[in-house]
């Protein structure tokens, strides 16, 4: 079976017929991208133009088309994740992508794999269009969360990204001279490095689409995460601004709060200052731990319910004013400096 007999056919079916989608070409010493293409026909076209060096295309196709890719992409009809292994060795980047097919395979889901045409590998697990409010975010946190989940240590996650273009099939690397070809994930997953590098220079698979049950009520699930905890921080944002109101915290409490609302990594100092003093006016640790909850830029759950509920626990004090001026904390127009504490 030749690629040109077969190529429309086979960019057709790899592009689940959805368009328009952009397309783009690397030049020796530039990149040109946003270009429309509205058929599998053009795409064609434009892989002899360039005498199939070197040409991608985004891995979404768009509902509506605009210049700007900032406005486009909010159009952009979801129906596939792409991961992305590449690796200076190719071992490497194999060992760990027949890791991922193995894992998807097991989740009853088939996805499509091609070599990248160098160093690397194109994973697909693809789902019938959905709509998702946090589109970008999702995609991301479902890649990386596979990503570390099996310690993928070749997965680029800055293709989990909804302008991203990726080499197109068929398509050919100008360093290696090798094309991006789709291998089964059956076949895949029983290569070793010897016959996958024969099998990429003489043959490819026929491409074939199997949408993910599976893939689809993740991401519905991970969508509907976000968008609760989006609607927890607005409300947990009204209680900071009605705790910076109560009286009877101190200045030096207000201004940690003002941090923590900012989205600023608070010390460990000030962390252990906000705790006590909010324990000490009868707030639970649940309470607590939602207050910091995706506030602080290395915020983990695991890691916060245990300083929190070592520190509610064990009965820790507020630290004194002694201890807050000399940790620098202390806020000069506070009517308590001056005195002294018991």
């Amino acid at each position: 079976m030749r690629i040109r007999e077969v190529l429309t056919d086979e960019l057709k079916k790899h592009y689940k017929d959805r368009w328009p989608r952009e397309f783009g070409h690397k030049f020796d010493h530039s990149f040109m991208r946003n270009e429309r293409v509205n058929d599998q026909y053009e795409v064609k076209n434009l892989l002899k133009f360039y005498d199939f060096l070197d040409c991608y295309c985004s891995v979404y196709a768009f509902r509506e088309w605009h210049d700007l890719s900032e406005i486009r992409k909010q159009s952009a009809i979801i129906d596939t994740i792409v991961f992305d292994l590449d690796s200076e060795d190719l071992r490497v980047a194999f060992k760990e992508g027949r890791k991922l097919v193995e894992y998807l395979l097991s989740k009853d889901t088939t996805p499509r794999v091609y070599f990248s045409g160098r160093r690397g590998f194109h994973v697909y697990l693809d789902f019938p269009p959905i709509e998702l409010k946090n589109k970008s975010e999702v995609i991301k946190r479902f890649g990386i969360r596979i990503r570390d989940e099996l310690n993928l240590k070749t997965v680029d996650s800055h293709v989990f990204e909804v302008s991203r273009l990726l080499r197109a099939p068929f398509s050919k690397h100008s360093g290696s001279g090798l094309r991006c070809t789709p291998i089964k994930p059956d076949k895949f997953i029983e290569m070793d490095l010897i016959s996958l590098k024969s099998f990429v220079k003489h043959s490819f698979s026929p491409i074939e689409v199997h949408e993910s049950k599976w893939a689809l009520k993740e991401l519905r699930y991970e969508d509907f995460k976000l968008t609760t905890n989006k609607v927890l921080r607005q409300i947990q944002r009204r209680k900071i601004k009605r705790l910076k109101k109560d009286k009877s915290l101190a200045p030096c409490i207000k201004a940690i709060l003002q941090r923590l609302e900012e989205g600023k990594n608070l010390t460990h100092f000030e962390r252990f200052t906000l705790v006590t003093n909010l324990a000490n006016l009868g707030w639970d640790k649940e309470r607590i731990i939602a207050l910091f909850e995706e506030r602080v830029p290395d915020w983990v759950r695991e890691r916060t319910e245990y300083q929190v509920n070592h520190i509610v626990g064990n009965g820790y004090k507020r630290p004194k004013c002694a201890t807050l001026k000399a940790e620098g904390l202390c806020i000069p127009s506070c009517p308590r400096v001056g005195r002294v504490e018991a």
